[in-house]
């Protein structure tokens, strides 16, 4: 799992938005396939995570997002299922280097 930021394709088009993915490797035949390729519909150029959840969805953290109608720096938490589409979407008025769920405050991970 990964948190691609997407620096590269927003240098060649503006407009272009972070991904969350999900790569399955074979390194012993040096294969790797897309499992899922979602579109988080924001541009973070830092500050990111990923973290699979026990219900097979996958949280994405987009954590240095420049928002136009404020003007300010916010972050953003996304929850995708695994076909990609957006389950839950969480906005900090703050930067978020990392984000993971937990079950509750007293289990350890």
């Amino acid at each position: 799992m990964l948190f691609d930021n997407g620096n590269v394709r927003v240098a060649a088009d503006a407009d272009a938005h972070s991904r969350g993915q999900v790569l399955q490797v074979d390194e012993e035949n040096r294969v790797a396939r897309v499992l899922l390729n979602a579109d988080l519909g924001v541009y973070s150029s830092a500050l990111g995570s990923a973290q699979r959840l026990r219900n097979g969805d996958f949280q994405f953290d987009a954590g240095f997002i420049y928002d136009e109608a404020s003007g300010s720096l916010v972050s953003r938490s996304l929850v995708v299922n695994p076909a990609g589409a957006l389950v839950s979407n969480i906005q900090s008025l703050n930067l978020v280097y990392r984000t993971f769920q937990m079950r509750d405050l007293y289990t350890a991970p």
